[in-house]
């Protein structure tokens, strides 16, 4: 099995130990752990409302939906434990805030903006291992500590034009960028040995668009589609640039049906090009196999306006992650639950979600509970 540095350390040295506050496991390899530009009440369904979610950052199409001012904030906490081979680590934790956005109508017009930041790749870990070295002759203990804190955003200015009832077309520009801090630490049991230490400091620049489309060619059924590309992102260690790696391009298709007063029905898919990062993520020293990659996702939505007096969201998702530090690529399989309710006279809302992760590959395996909370205030 082909390792990165940083992974290998996980697999191959002594007992490692990872530490509370983290992301995913897998956000060790390659480029990092990938973002999901999703709201709180699609989480629920399991991303499935994606391609037609004026909540969310995946169609700029449904953004000509948002006519009046509205202000969005979303967090996540994960709780996660991991296996690799006999080894089990359990108790990992974080929060971060995912996505969030601001949005209106452009008066006098049938424009709508919005103004979006969403989590693009994770790269915060820390991993601790050790093991016995032989030097000048003799055995000596070392503890190797490896850590990274950061991460890269998707930061998008979005247009919707809301043509008629039935069409919508909107467009997106997208600034991708980040840093992350890294450190490398060998403590020797010997004190003879000087331990060793280096820190540095590395910056991700890229930009990317997207256009989109959102329809109702009928009563009770929305159908959305869009296509989105990223370039290249520039990685630069303490301002010195290190390499570009060439970012996916995604397509993503999906729909929304209400057959009944009070249910909606909807599934979105979407593939991304994740491969095209091989030759550049090689060439800044990652060693990570990249895969293009498949998300699909269904969804149920009971209640809201007509039934329960607040709505039951349940959802299921399939998807694959790009990096892998084998040839086997990583599965991940997520149920969810969602629900919310609006207060304050109808000027805002809250949302939430549960979400029972399964990760598989790599040679290793992650379960997690992630729960998600969004607050949206419409003054």
């Amino acid at each position: 099995m082909r390792r990165i540095a940083l992974l290998a350390l996980a697999l191959g040295v002594g007992v490692p130990h990872m530490a509370a506050a983290q992301s995913s496991l897998y956000g060790v390899v390659g480029l990092g752990f990938p973002g999901r530009p999703i709201g709180v009440r699609a989480r629920g369904m399991g991303g499935s409302l994606g391609a037609v979610d004026p909540g969310s950052a995946v169609n700029p199409a449904p953004v000509a939906q948002l006519t009046r001012l509205a202000a969005t904030v979303t967090s996540l906490t994960s709780l996660r434990d991991y296996r690799i081979d006999t080894v089990a680590v359990d108790g990992l934790q974080d929060t971060r805030f995912p996505f969030a956005s601001l949005a209106g109508g452009i008066t006098g017009t049938p424009l709508s903006f919005e103004a979006s930041y969403a989590n693009y790749l994770s790269r915060t870990w820390d991993i601790t291992s050790s093991d016995t070295v032989v030097l000048r002759g003799q055995p000596v203990g070392v503890e190797d500590r490896i850590r990274s804190d950061g991460a890269v955003a998707d930061l998008r200015g979005a247009l919707g034009w809301y043509v008629s009832s039935k069409l919508q077309i909107g467009g997106a520009f997208h600034l991708i960028t980040g840093s992350t801090r890294e450190r490398i630490q060998r403590q020797y049991s010997d004190r003879a040995y000087t331990p060793l230490l280096h820190d540095s400091d590395i910056g991700y620049t890229g930009f990317g668009w997207s256009v989109g489309l959102a329809s109702s060619p009928v009563s009770g059924l929305r159908l959305g589609v869009s296509f989105r590309s990223d370039g290249a992102l520039k990685a630069a260690r303490d301002s010195v640039l290190i390499g570009r790696v060439d970012l996916p391009m995604t397509v993503s298709g999906g729909f929304a049906a209400s057959p009944l007063a009070g249910i909606l029905l909807a599934s979105t898919v979407t593939w991304q090009s994740w491969s095209d990062a091989q030759e550049g993520l090689t060439s800044i020293g990652g060693d990570a196999t990249t895969f293009d990659t498949w998300d699909v996702s269904a969804g149920l939505e009971i209640g809201g306006g007509v039934g329960p007096p607040v709505p039951i969201r349940l959802g299921f998702r399939y998807a694959q992650l790009p990096f892998s530090p084998g040839d086997d690529q990583v599965r991940e399989i997520d149920l969810t639950a969602g629900t919310g309710f609006n207060f304050a006279q109808g000027r805002a809302a809250f949302t939430f979600a549960v979400e029972r992760v399964s990760r598989d590959g790599g040679g290793a395996s992650e379960r997690a509970w992630q729960l998600a909370f969004g607050l949206s205030l419409l003054p």
